[in-house]
C-alpha cells in the first residue's frame, strides 16, 4: 500500500488531483463512445425507415401486378420510376441493384443502369454492392456503411 505521509501536502494534492482528471478522461470517453454509438443507432434507424417507405412503393407496384392490373414489365417499370423520383434529406436518394450485382435503376448516374456493378468498390477498397448483396442474402436485411461520391447533374 502506498504510504502517502512520505509525499508533501502539494503531491498529495497533486495526486488527488490527477486521479479525478483521470476518472473524468475515463468517463467521457465513455459517454462520448455512448453517444456515438446512440447517434450512429438513430441513424440506421432513420435509413431503415426511409427505405420501408420506398419498399411500400415497390410493393405497391407488386400488389397490382398480383391481382393483374399491370403486367409484370409494367409494375417494375413504375416502380422503378417512382423510386426515381424519390429524395430524402433533399439530396439523399435510392438506387435499385439486383443481386448479381447489377445496376437496374439508379437517378443520379444513369450510365450506371445495366453495369456489372461486382468490382465497384468505394475509396477504402470496400466492394459495396457485392457486400449489400452478400448481407441481404444471409440475414435478410442490414447496413454496408460507404463511402459514394454525390455528384449531380
Amino acid at each position: 500500500m502506498l504510504n502517502l505521509r512520505r509525499f508533501s501536502i502539494f503531491q498529495r494534492f497533486a495526486i488527488l488531483v490527477g486521479i479525478v482528471v483521470f476518472g473524468l478522461i475515463v468517463l467521457s470517453i465513455s459517454s462520448l463512445t455512448h453517444q456515438y454509438d446512440a447517434l450512429k443507432n438513430e441513424q440506421y434507424l432513420k435509413t431503415q425507415n426511409v427505405v420501408e417507405t420506398a419498399y411500400s412503393v415497390i410493393d405497391h407496384f407488386y400488389t397490382l401486378e398480383k391481382n393483374k392490373e399491370l403486367t409484370q414489365q409494367q409494375a417494375q417499370l413504375q416502380a422503378m420510376q417512382a423510386i426515381r423520383a424519390l429524395r430524402y434529406d433533399n439530396t439523399n436518394y435510392f438506387w435499385i441493384n439486383s443481386y448479381q450485382p447489377k445496376m437496374l435503376m439508379h437517378p443520379i448516374k444513369p450510365a450506371l443502369e445495366g453495369k456489372d456493378l461486382t468490382n465497384n468498390k468505394d475509396p477504402d477498397g470496400k466492394a459495396l454492392f457485392v457486400d449489400m448483396v452478400n448481407i441481404v442474402k444471409s440475414t435478410g436485411e442490414g447496413f454496408i456503411p460507404y463511402k459514394w461520391p454525390k455528384t449531380w447533374k
